[in-house]
């Protein structure tokens, strides 16, 4: 019996849970520096710099609320919290741009997480479609 539910359970998604968690915690309960340190990032991203025009706050509010959103969406929906997932960790690699960060690490791994729940579900339906042909 522990050996099935240890089993069943998703460990990777248990962490991709876990950091996007943290991350929307982080940016709409607001620690110190962490507005501050976005708002420079976003700014300076081409993908991201619209942002900035909802004012300081804004950046962390409305990414934080995206996290949320997908954190959600992973429990209830995973199949579209996935793609999310990857539109998430895409948009925060391309602050690379930026210069090299050790922060930005961990959303390589989370990408292919993410990634990984993408094509576990999309897969699915591939090749269902290319099995069962229309008649």
């Amino acid at each position: 019996m522990k050996d099935q539910i240890l089993k069943s359970m998703n460990f990777s998604k248990i962490g991709l849970l876990v950091i996007l968690g943290f991350g929307w915690v982080e940016k709409v309960f607001v620690w110190s520096g962490v507005p501050e340190s976005i708002y420079e990032m976003v700014g300076t991203n081409p993908l991201t710099a619209w942002l900035t025009r909802l004012g300081p706050m804004g950046p962390n509010y409305f990414l934080g609320y995206f996290e949320l959103v997908v954190f959600v969406l992973l429990i209830f929906k995973e199949k579209y919290g996935a793609i999310l997932s990857c539109l998430t960790f895409l948009v925060t690699l391309s602050f690379l741009m930026n210069g090299f960060s050790f922060s930005l690490v961990k959303d390589i791994t989370m990408l292919g997480i993410s990634i990984d729940l993408t094509l576990k579900h999309w897969g699915k339906q591939a090749k269902a479609a290319v099995i069962t042909p229309n008649s």
